[in-house]
């Protein structure tokens, strides 16, 4: 449950630490990077070359820019997500002809997505059984997906059980720096479909969700929530963010 909640107070703090410098609120002026700083105290020491580049002066929302993530689940997943998507899809998959899925990866992957299979939907993201086989079953991996009821169905159950996942030793050799990843599906009549991950991963600085994908992603997880006038209206507002007088207006169109 952390998992989402600590994305929320970052945020929060964030907010409530330029609320109190508004108001002359001070605090050490080497909380940062001091002898008894905050890289110190928790991670070991200051590296040169970013202290160089110096505190505030370097936006990585500006550059190299902000990543967007198509799906509610591990960013080192989507790539493999959207491979998947891009087999079944492609090849028209039926799931009901699929007899079983091999996924091969790295463990800067298979470290951290460490369910094989997944009870509920708090588990299912970190389980690559569960989130390709949401891609399997449905085609899309969103909030209606991301439920008790969907990952515990008798469907949802089975088809986990039919994929495997690999630790591939010529992946691994390749580094960890970047994530890569291979599906191969197995037909019930023997025949098999391939799939390399996109290494640029959809969402980042270097493939950007585009507008009509982003307009999706708020339209499936406001459906059932906002009606779609006001969801049109939000995504009217958000577009122009940047020219609202006041952002409590994204605040009130978000409300049921």
């Amino acid at each position: 449950m952390t998992k989402p909640l600590h994305v929320g107070r970052a945020s929060e703090n964030g907010v409530t630490a330029a609320l109190l410098a508004a108001q002359g609120f001070t605090a050490d002026p080497e909380s940062l990077d001091g002898r008894w700083g905050f890289i110190q105290v928790q991670g070991g020491g200051v590296t040169d070359q970013k202290t160089a580049q110096g505190f505030g002066k370097t936006w990585s929302i500006v550059e190299p820019g902000v990543s967007i993530k198509p799906y509610p689940s591990g960013i080192v997943t989507h790539q493999s997500m959207d491979a998947m998507l891009k087999l079944v899809t492609g090849k028209n998959v039926d799931p009901a002809k699929v007899e079983r899925i091999d996924f091969h990866a790295g463990s800067n992957i298979l470290n951290p997505i460490r369910y094989p299979i997944a009870n509920n939907h708090l588990q299912a993201k970190f389980s690559m059984a569960a989130l390709l086989s949401m891609i399997v079953l449905r085609r899309r991996a969103g909030r209606q997906e991301f439920t008790d009821a969907f990952i515990q169905s008798l469907e949802t159950q089975d088809m986990q059980r039919r994929i495997k996942t690999h630790l591939d030793p010529a992946i691994e050799a390749q580094g960890m720096d970047i994530i890569r990843s291979r599906i191969e599906i197995t037909l019930k009549d023997g025949s098999k479909l391939t799939e390399w991950a996109n290494e640029k991963y959809r969402g980042g600085p270097d493939n950007p969700m585009s507008d009509k994908d982003l307009e999706g992603k708020v339209a499936a997880c406001t459906s059932g929530i906002l009606s779609d006038q006001r969801r049109d209206a939000l995504i009217a507002a958000a577009w122009e963010a940047d020219k609202l007088p006041d952002a409590a207006r994204l605040a009130k169109v978000i409300q049921p």
